[in-house]
């Protein structure tokens, strides 16, 4: 475990000790945790290798690696910027480089966007990537597992893209769970199954 990263638990322990529910706690430990990680590939390892320009970098990452939007990376920015005031109160560091810094905007999207046509797998990608922050893991699962089974529903019956998919698609995949569900157990057709 690297100093930033043993910094990170300490700062944790912190927050507990001062009566944070856990929740809360992880709220402002884990955006640091995923700061951390950026500055390890980037071989950065210690509280006084930390620049500004890293935690710039770290937004733009945010924003094109991971499609935040620009009320998440400031939540993000914010709870950094509180563990380097952790930090500087520790004697890590002598002042809060973070505080500083610009919070930036997405990236401008161009004036004619290019038609782009995206495959299930690109679809369900940023879909699950966007609801992994809504809901909780065991359930994000099961609606990955209905959206698969969706998808091949509609790969087997040749609609090869979800531009074409219309009520009477959905309608019809509603008619084929019923003839699938009806003999199975009694759970089988309830609403969320369907």
């Amino acid at each position: 475990m690297n100093k930033l990263e043993e910094l990170v638990e300490s700062y944790g322990q912190h927050l507990t000790n001062q009566g944070k529910v856990r929740s809360h706690v992880l709220g402002y430990v884990n955006p640091n945790k995923q700061f951390v990680r950026f500055l390890h590939k980037l071989s950065i390892h210690e509280p006084k290798e930390v620049e500004a320009v890293h935690l710039e970098d770290f937004q733009k990452f945010l924003y094109e690696e991971r499609d935040f939007t620009r009320p998440s990376v400031v939540t993000f920015v914010k709870c950094i910027n509180f563990f380097f005031d952790f930090l500087v109160e520790k004697g890590e560091l002598e002042h809060n480089l973070t505080r500083g810094v610009e919070i930036l905007s997405p990236s401008k999207l161009p004036d004619e966007q290019l038609s782009h046509f995206y495959t299930y797998e690109e679809l369900l990608r940023r879909y699950l990537v966007n609801q992994k922050r809504w809901i909780s893991y065991g359930y994000l699962n099961q609606v990955k597992k209905h959206l698969d089974a969706f998808v091949k529903y509609l790969l087997s019956n040749e609609v090869v893209s979800i531009y074409k998919v219309t009520e009477s698609t959905v309608l019809a995949y509603r008619t084929f769970l019923w003839e699938e569900l009806v003999d199975m157990k009694d759970t089988a057709l309830v609403a969320e199954s369907q």
